[in-house]
């Protein structure tokens, strides 16, 4: 066990605890550097040696260089190497920078070889990878991702002008020393993993060195790919070179070099001309040629020790020869329903990706021997994958574990016979029964057994496999040969019993069935160990010795796997159960507030200069600022230069840009810019609005006005409701409730009609109470499946009773007491009124009734100041935001759906009454999903959304797609407020049926990010400017949400653990309305329609085309075109013969408006 560590001179765990925890044992033990790798060797077991290796940068590849040798030695046969680096206490400042050394990034952005690039950010993150030689791993069966083939480590010395200072012919040494060592030229390697810490001088040094190593390289066909995984990480100190070890094994993976992070143009220092090095800029593939594929890491210490590692790719391993069962037992555990949901469909997926292919054998042998198993089980004996997909496909997760204790009794009857081929089989399946045969084999040739002393050694096998599996019959039945098989374990031996078989077996009695049930427990667990007898008649409900091992095993028994099948023969990659979190955090020397009700935020008051340096100062967390000092200088970067402008704009009634602030010379010279801006401004001036009434903002008059035109009050209920494991306590939870009301002013507003007209009025926070109602329902369903959908019906119902917006407040709290046929459950559901709470909204809600509210600061700004801030926006015209959307929507035109029911004049009817239909995507669906958007340059939001636009533009036939998206609506400084900010914009995309989906992706991508940038224009707004009348802005709503709750959330600190229960949404405007909730790693699908315009099954099928074509674009995205993409039968095909990569399409010149996509300019 090594463990990488860079220990310096910063905050530790200690330095965050009172000096009370302090003086304790557990804080020094838990606190210094040295105990790091024993505490892991001793939770562990693990009795070689544990260091801690520390040489600042390199520690990493230190460690696993010193692994090696050891292993090499024979001084141990399996090593640990890694860590984890972790920034505790403030966040490092640039000054003179970290420790003074002046290599901070000023941008907070490492950008390695870059011309920008002027310095790293710190990261933090780790993990640890198993070293063992090479043999050893191939013989246990390992899964070997790469193969070190050389290493060396060396001292920079005198050989710099300073400690600290890099040595480029250190490098060119140490680099060429394990080059050497690894038996490899230049010529050999493909990639290079450089340091690259992204400083001006630290990069042209390391490219120096990489180039005194490279001097005999002259095929030009062969130069090396560099780049540093800082690009995208950050620096994580020691484990840095673990972070470019992933880099290395992810491209050995996906046979590609990966672009350097934010790279542009090289750093004008590097002196590349000449040198036989190219920085990686772009995805290149790199195929596994004739030759391995080999790739080499630098970490360079600050302490002057540098350290470079040579790889080879992992070998392909065949699998190994094994005698073909009759049946194979698969088994899935977890700590809880959810995540032995999440096992079961991410296995799935991965036998549904390649079933021929997937190795059962080696899968069931791994998931029973080499896995720990949890109370949470499922299993099932199959004969081959595609049966287990079959069974995946409609397994239940266990709602609740099991735990049977009943005897467990075995039967043994007259069995005449037992094929050699079974019992080769089970043989190769089970080592008992290998034992048994290996054992009768050398009394008496296999080939002259009989059919009677083969039916005793089945029963033998049997009986040694129960044993293996550490299973102890309380009562033995035997009859007829099955009395000659239950002797052998207390007195005789294999041989003995089968000679004392090898004669004709004499005339047997039929089984007493009187005596049978006279010795039989009323309950137990009957193991049929030879079905079909007699015996077996009698038994109806036993157990056959197949499926006995797997029963016995869910009944939630403990069971010697490695006993009864041996160590797997070959490890592949299988799913795992998701870890339990356990918060073991100490607590630390600032603890968190109490939960009370938060001041009314004050305005700032003093002079100019005086409120543009404390705002500074709370926008940064540094409240040490003077105005001489620079915005940028001191940490200050767009996002939070925003938010800064944001207040100063608000506050001063000003409109200044972010751009002012960036090209002053300080804050005083910004100051001055607010004060010349601002000539009325008095000091003295203070905020004389309402503190209790407000208008309503454009958001919530939109909603208003949809309510008096609607027959339906539910559609305007914000229903969300947590199912609990566990009871909770209703005082406590009303408790909590009631903090979160007086912290959030939206949750204590109501409406009220006024002569100007309507207002909402804030109930004041001390007065204000939550009021937790209690319910029951009564779930009778006879499976889990149908109780589950009779506790989501009953719930909807009950999230449908209308809310009043005039009620005090409108939002209603209950307890659900939920009676199952096994079990009480509880429910929370929380009804919100649309016009006060968005989306967004009750995401915050939920999130801090998780946390807890004292989890999170009160906010200093209210729905409030949103609202004033947005009616001066609007007063002022918005022509900026204006001109935007009339440029934007210049040319475009509603689409209608083809429609299972005709409208007059291409006027939908307005959507009256509306169903839903849900689905969800795979979870190897999702993973690959996430994996395109990232290699894409998008976010799973993006390539979701292309999709759902070639989606529309197969089944409408136009070529241009218009689709309504949902938008949060919040500025930086809004995130921490509860209140209705949701907005509607309108995203239009040309197709073209030739394009690539990653071309339609870039264009979603451009158009997402321009009309997000100017999302504050609201709806009815938009909607006047393209004039659709009574129509939505789009034939489509295209929702894409998180969800605060969690696999492993909890109510509170120390409350029951909560699972989101996914209601039904409340009516859309729109026809059609797809929404994707992302939960956790789960993605799912809710697209909900019009009933008067599309009938059931047409939606059915809209729902499983888009998911199929989901499917295709985790598999296909990059290269297919958008017209094979939406052709299933097409897709299917080129699944099994991927198409090359579509020549870059012609864009056409053809289209209106000047803010179009790049095919429209």
């Amino acid at each position: 066990m090594l463990s990488a560590d860079y220990g310096g001179p910063r905050a530790s765990l200690f330095d965050l605890l009172s000096r009370g925890d302090q003086r304790t044992a557990l804080a020094e033990t838990g606190s210094l550097h040295a105990y790091l790798a024993g505490r892991i060797a001793f939770h562990l077991d693990l009795r070689g040696t544990a260091e801690v290796i520390d040489t600042a940068c390199s520690s990493f590849l230190v460690a696993l260089h010193e692994a090696r040798w050891k292993l090499a030695r024979g001084e141990c046969d399996a090593a640990l190497v890694g860590g984890y680096e972790l920034a505790l206490g403030d966040s490092a400042q640039r000054s003179t920078d970290v420790d003074g050394l002046g290599l901070l990034s000023s941008v907070g952005r490492c950008l390695p070889f870059d011309a920008e690039a002027d310095g790293f950010t710190p990261g933090e993150g780790g993990g640890f990878v198993l070293v063992k030689r090479l043999a050893d791993a191939l013989r246990d069966g390992d899964c070997v991702r790469a193969v070190i083939r050389g290493s060396a480590t060396n001292q920079d010395a005198s050989r710099t002008t300073g400690l600290t200072a890099p040595s480029p012919s250190a490098q060119t040494e140490v680099i060429s020393a394990a080059w050497r060592e690894a038996g490899v030229s230049a010529a050999s390697i493909g990639y290079i993993e450089a340091h690259g810490t992204g400083t001006k001088i630290g990069d042209p040094l390391e490219i120096q060195g990489l180039a005194g190593a490279m001097a005999t390289a002259h095929d030009p066909a062969s130069v090396p790919w560099v780049s540093s995984v800082k690009a995208n990480f950050g620096h994580l100190g020691g484990l840095a070179g673990f972070a470019g070890l992933m880099r290395v094994l992810a491209q050995f993976r996906d046979g590609e070099i990966f672009p350097t992070a934010g790279f542009r143009q090289p750093n004008p220092l590097l002196a590349l001309d000449g040198v036989p090095l190219r920085i990686a800029d772009r995805v290149v593939a790199w195929p596994a040629g004739e030759h391995s594929r080999f790739a080499a890491i630098s970490s360079f210490g600050l302490s002057g020790t540098n350290a470079h590692m040579v790889f080879e790719e992992g070998p392909v391993t065949a699998r190994p020869a094994r005698e073909v069962a009759g049946e194979y037992t698969v088994l899935l555990s977890a700590q809880d329903t959810t995540g032995l949901a999440r096992q079961v469909e991410r296995l799935r997926g991965l036998v549904a990706r390649d079933a021929a292919g997937f190795d059962l054998a080696a899968a069931a042998e791994v998931l029973a021997a080499d896995r720990e198993h949890f109370p949470y089980r499922l299993g099932w004996v199959v004969r081959n994958a595609e049966e287990l997909a079959g069974r995946l496909s409609t397994a239940e997760p266990a709602t609740h574990p099991t735990r049977v204790t009943t005897p467990v009794v075995v039967a043994l009857g007259d069995l005449t016979d037992m094929p050699l081929v079974r019992l080769r089989q089970l043989a190769a399946s089970y080592r008992g029964f290998a034992r048994v045969l290996a054992e009768a084999a050398e009394h008496l040739p296999e080939g002259r057994w009989s059919p009677a002393q083969r039916a005793l050694l089945g029963m033998l096998g049997s009986l040694a496999v129960l044993a293996d599996a550490g299973i102890e019959p309380a009562l033995l039945l035997t009859h007829g040969l099955g009395g000659a098989a239950a002797r052998v374990p207390h007195s005789e031996t294999v041989g003995m019993a089968l000679d004392a078989v090898a004669e004709s077996a004499a005339l047997v009695e039929p089984p007493d069935a009187a005596a049978l049930s006279s010795v039989l427990p009323s309950d137990c667990t009957v193991v049929d160990l030879t079905p079909g007898t007699a015996l077996s008649d009698l038994l109806p409900a036993a157990i056959p010795f197949a499926e006995a091992l797997c029963r016995l095993h869910l009944q939630g028994r403990t069971l010697n796997w490695q006993a009864v099948i041996g160590r797997p023969r070959q490890r592949i990659e299988l799913p795992v159960a998701p870890l339990s979190e356990e918060h073991c955090w100490p607590l630390i020397a600032h603890p968190q507030k109490e939960s009370v009700e938060p001041e009314a935020p004050q305005p700032l008051l003093g002079s100019i200069d005086d409120i543009v340096l404390e705002m500074a100062c709370d926008v940064l967390g540094e409240p040490g600022l003077a105005l001489t000092d620079e915005f940028l200088g001191i940490g200050g970067n767009s996002l939070n230069g925003t938010q800064l402008i944001a207040l100063i704009n608000e506050r001063f009634d000003v409109d200044l840009d972010v751009l002012d602030l960036f090209e002053l010379p300080d804050l005083q010279a910004f100051a001055n810019a607010v004060a010349a801006a601002a000539p009325e401004f008095s000091p003295a001036k203070t905020d004389t609005r309402s503190a209790s009434e407000c208008p309503l903002s454009e958001q919530q008059m939109a909603v208003l006005a949809a309510m008096g035109s609607s027959q339906e009050p539910r559609a305007w209920n914000r229903p969300a409701a947590l199912l609990l494991d566990g009871d909770t306590d209703p005082d406590a939870l009303a408790e909590l409730l009631t903090c979160l009301v007086r912290k959030h002013s939206m949750l204590r507003a109501s409406l009220r009609d006024t002569p100007d007209g309507p207002r909402q009025v804030i109930a004041p926070p001390e007065t204000a109470k939550a009021e937790l109602e209690s319910a029951e329902l009564v779930i009778a369903g006879e499976t889990e499946l149908d109780r589950r959908r009779e506790l989501l019906d009953q719930v909807n119902r009950m999230a449908a009773v209308p809310v009043s917006p005039y009620a005090d407040p409108p939002v209603r709290y209950q307890l659900i007491d939920a009676y199952f046929p096994d079990r009480t459950r509880q429910i929370l559901l929380v009804v919100f009124h649309r016009l006060f709470v968005d989306e967004w909204g009750w995401h915050k809600v939920f999130e801090e009734l998780i946390e807890g509210p004292a989890a999170t600061p009160a906010p200093q700004r209210q729905y409030f100041d949103y609202v004033h801030a947005q009616r001066q926006l609007l007063s002022d015209g918005a022509e900026s935001l204006t001109a935007f959307w009339t440029g934007y929507l210049a040319g475009s035109r509603y689409t209608p759906l083809p429609a299972d029911a005709s409208y007059e004049s291409g006027q939908p009817p307005v959507v009256s009454a509306s169903t839903d239909l849900q689905l969800t995507i795979p979870a190897g669906t999702a993973d690959a999903l996430r994996e395109f958007a990232r290699r894409e340059r998008g976010t799973l939001h993006m390539v979701m959304l292309a999709a759902w636009v070639a989606f529309l533009w197969d089944i409408s036939k136009e070529p241009e797609v218009t689709v309504a998206v949902m938008a949060a609506g919040r500025a930086p400084e809004d995130e921490s407020l509860v209140g209705n900010f949701a907005n509607t914009l309108v995203l239009r995309a040309g197709v073209r049926s030739d394009e690539s989906f990653s071309e339609l992706l870039a264009v979603v991508r451009e158009m997402t990010l321009l009309t997000f940038s100017h999302q504050h224009l609201p709806a009815d707004r938009i909607g006047r400017i393209v004039k659709r009348g009574v129509k939505p802005l789009a034939s489509t709503m295209f929702t894409f949400s998180g969800t605060p709750v969690g696999p492993a959330s909890r109510l509170g600190d120390d409350g029951p653990g909560v699972e989101l229960l996914e209601l039904t949404p409340v009516s859309s405007s729109s026809p059609l309305s797809l929404t994707v909730l992302v939960h956790s790693q789960e993605v799912h699908l809710n697209l909900q329609f019009s009933e008067e315009l599309f009938t059931r099954e047409t939606v059915q099928a809209w729902l499983k085309n888009y998911s199929a074509l989901l499917r295709r674009v985790a598999l296909l995205g990059h290269g297919i075109a958008v017209s094979d993409l939406v052709n299933s039968g097409i897709a299917e095909r080129v699944l099994i013969a991927p198409r090359a990569d579509s020549d870059q399409a012609t864009r056409d010149s053809q289209g209106a408006g000047a803010h179009l996509s790049p095919r429209h300019r």
